[in-house]
Protein backbone atom coordinates (compact mmCIF):
# COMPACT_ATOMS: atom_id res chain seq x y z
CA UNK A 1 0.00 0.00 0.00
CA UNK A 2 1.58 3.76 -0.69
CA UNK A 3 2.13 5.96 1.76
CA UNK A 4 -0.20 8.87 1.08
CA UNK A 5 1.57 12.24 0.22
CA UNK A 6 1.40 15.08 3.13
CA UNK A 7 -0.63 18.05 1.43
CA UNK A 8 1.74 21.26 1.24
CA UNK A 9 -0.31 23.45 4.15
CA UNK A 10 -2.87 25.69 2.65
CA UNK A 11 -2.46 29.23 3.32
CA UNK A 12 -4.34 30.96 5.85
CA UNK A 13 -7.68 32.57 4.80
CA UNK A 14 -7.74 36.24 5.38
CA UNK A 15 -10.58 35.97 7.59
CA UNK A 16 -8.63 33.97 10.38
CA UNK A 17 -6.58 36.71 10.97
CA UNK A 18 -9.39 38.83 12.01
CA UNK A 19 -9.60 39.66 15.82
CA UNK A 20 -12.26 39.72 17.76
CA UNK A 21 -12.31 43.15 19.23
CA UNK A 22 -14.27 45.03 22.20
CA UNK A 23 -17.64 46.52 21.64
CA UNK A 24 -17.32 50.06 21.39
CA UNK A 25 -18.23 52.45 23.66
CA UNK A 26 -20.99 53.69 21.69
CA UNK A 27 -22.87 52.34 18.82
CA UNK A 28 -25.39 53.13 16.56
CA UNK A 29 -27.14 52.09 13.44
CA UNK A 30 -30.22 49.53 13.23
CA UNK A 31 -29.69 46.93 16.48
CA UNK A 32 -31.62 44.46 14.99
CA UNK A 33 -32.11 43.11 11.38
CA UNK A 34 -33.80 40.07 9.55
CA UNK A 35 -32.21 38.08 7.25
CA UNK A 36 -33.24 34.63 5.76
CA UNK A 37 -35.60 34.23 8.55
CA UNK A 38 -32.65 34.78 11.24
CA UNK A 39 -32.84 37.72 13.20
CA UNK A 40 -29.02 39.44 13.71
CA UNK A 41 -28.29 41.52 16.95
CA UNK A 42 -25.78 44.03 17.26
CA UNK A 43 -25.82 42.99 20.68
CA UNK A 44 -24.98 39.21 20.33
CA UNK A 45 -23.15 39.13 17.41
CA UNK A 46 -19.53 38.93 17.90
CA UNK A 47 -17.74 42.27 16.79
CA UNK A 48 -14.71 41.40 14.48
CA UNK A 49 -11.68 44.53 13.50
CA UNK A 50 -10.35 43.60 10.28
CA UNK A 51 -6.84 44.58 10.46
CA UNK A 52 -6.59 45.63 6.67
CA UNK A 53 -9.29 48.29 6.70
CA UNK A 54 -7.49 51.91 6.96
CA UNK A 55 -7.78 54.48 9.57
CA UNK A 56 -8.59 57.48 7.12
CA UNK A 57 -8.80 61.25 7.68
CA UNK A 58 -11.98 62.95 6.86
CA UNK A 59 -12.17 66.61 6.37
CA UNK A 60 -15.91 67.07 5.34
CA UNK A 61 -18.86 64.65 3.52
CA UNK A 62 -21.50 65.02 1.76
CA UNK A 63 -25.18 63.42 2.05
CA UNK A 64 -27.46 62.32 -0.99
CA UNK A 65 -30.72 61.04 0.49
CA UNK A 66 -32.74 58.44 -2.01
CA UNK A 67 -36.56 60.21 -2.03
CA UNK A 68 -37.90 56.55 -3.28
CA UNK A 69 -36.62 54.73 -0.64
CA UNK A 70 -35.10 55.27 2.62
CA UNK A 71 -31.54 55.42 1.65
CA UNK A 72 -28.38 57.24 2.12
CA UNK A 73 -24.90 57.56 0.35
CA UNK A 74 -22.08 59.45 2.37
CA UNK A 75 -19.10 60.52 0.50
CA UNK A 76 -16.17 61.46 3.04
CA UNK A 77 -13.68 63.61 1.46
CA UNK A 78 -9.87 64.58 2.49
CA UNK A 79 -9.05 68.46 1.14
CA UNK A 80 -5.91 68.93 -0.39
CA UNK A 81 -4.63 72.18 -1.52
CA UNK A 82 -4.91 70.72 -5.40
CA UNK A 83 -8.48 69.06 -4.91
CA UNK A 84 -11.14 67.53 -2.54
CA UNK A 85 -9.97 63.68 -2.37
CA UNK A 86 -12.96 61.30 -2.20
CA UNK A 87 -11.29 58.42 0.61
CA UNK A 88 -14.33 56.84 1.45
CA UNK A 89 -18.25 56.13 0.25
CA UNK A 90 -20.81 54.43 2.60
CA UNK A 91 -24.64 53.75 1.75
CA UNK A 92 -26.76 52.84 4.72
CA UNK A 93 -30.62 53.64 5.43
CA UNK A 94 -32.16 56.72 6.55
CA UNK A 95 -32.41 55.16 10.09
CA UNK A 96 -29.41 54.65 10.45
CA UNK A 97 -27.76 58.58 9.84
CA UNK A 98 -30.37 59.42 12.44
CA UNK A 99 -29.05 57.25 14.63
CA UNK A 100 -25.65 58.03 13.76
CA UNK A 101 -26.33 62.06 13.54
CA UNK A 102 -28.14 61.63 17.37
CA UNK A 103 -24.80 59.64 19.13
CA UNK A 104 -22.49 62.53 17.54
CA UNK A 105 -24.50 65.03 19.09
CA UNK A 106 -24.84 63.38 22.09
CA UNK A 107 -21.13 63.06 22.03
CA UNK A 108 -19.85 66.37 21.19
CA UNK A 109 -22.45 68.05 23.00
CA UNK A 110 -23.89 69.46 20.24
CA UNK A 111 -26.83 70.55 19.03
CA UNK A 112 -27.73 72.58 16.42
CA UNK A 113 -30.98 74.80 16.24
CA UNK A 114 -33.13 73.93 13.43
CA UNK A 115 -33.07 76.29 10.71
CA UNK A 116 -36.78 78.20 9.71
CA UNK A 117 -38.38 77.53 7.38
CA UNK A 118 -39.15 79.95 4.32
CA UNK A 119 -42.50 79.51 3.18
Amino acid sequence: MAKKKSSPQTPESPHSTLKRQAPPLESVGVKTRKVAHHHMSLETLARVSNPVTPAIWVDTCTVAMRGDIPVAMIQFFHLLPEAAVEVARIQTSQDSIKAMINLFARLTDYYPARPAKHD
